[in-house]
């Protein structure tokens, strides 16, 4: 038999506010440097020379009050966890954090692929992922990073923004609601609730605050998607 598959609703934006907004040099700005950065974050191992240095990148800040996204309150729980992380996690902390949280062997507490949420077999490369692979293609993008993750992982997602805020702005607002917001949400209550890990309890703060930020900022009301997870 045929899966029954939820029927999606497609996103929506402020288109006024939004052009706006996205000719606006210091928000450009602002949103690549805090996407790269996450994006980094979320796509390579803490064994990697690429995370440590973006690692690096956030504990030379000495607090994230001036991250340009995300609330007063939110920027100030980001920064106690900073400075946890630095002080009390080892490299090879993170490193058994990340395996466990995202790479396994085992139940892998926070997947970061979208389709484990949004399918209802809750798979990788599952029919969101196919969708995602069909808009990239529309339009003129190809896979970023790390090339043996589904292209729906969180972090290639966030670098992909990074380039289309650049190259396409005008899609960034679909892109965002149709194939991040929709799920990012449950993926980082997830893992501030499994990380046992300044670390990542800084990242799921720091990206939710940014992604909610955003959202807010660009006016989108992202697309609906039934979760499994």
């Amino acid at each position: 038999m045929p899966r029954i598959v939820h029927n999606p609703e497609p996103c929506s934006y402020n288109e006024e506010a939004s052009a706006e907004l996205l000719a606006n040099e210091d928000f450009i700005m602002a949103f690549e440097a805090s996407f790269r950065l996450l994006g980094t974050l979320f796509v390579f191992s803490p064994k990697t020379e690429e995370f440590q240095s973006a690692f690096a990148a956030l504990k030379a800040m000495g607090g994230l009050e001036n991250w340009p996204f995300g609330t007063e309150e939110e920027l100030a729980e980001a920064s106690r966890l900073l400075a946890r992380a630095a002080a009390e996690e080892s490299q090879k902390d993170q490193v058994v954090a990340y395996t466990r949280l995202f790479r396994g062997p085992g139940h892998l507490y926070a997947p970061p692929w979208g389709s484990v949420y949004m399918d209802r077999d809750q798979v990788m490369y599952g029919w969101t992922w196919v969708n995602l692979r069909a808009w990239m293609r529309a339009s003129g993008y190809a896979g970023l990073y790390e090339e043996n993750d589904p292209e729906d992982q969180l972090g290639r997602l966030l670098l992909l923004a990074c380039e289309i805020v650049k190259t396409k702005p005008e899609a960034l607002c679909e892109f965002l609601g149709d194939h991040v917001l929709c799920w990012s949400g449950r993926y980082l209550e997830l893992l501030a609730e499994h990380a046992e890990s300044p670390t990542y309890d800084l990242l799921a703060v720091l990206a939710q605050a940014t992604l909610a930020d955003v959202q807010q900022l660009l006016g989108i009301r992202c697309g609906t998607r039934r979760l499994y997870r």
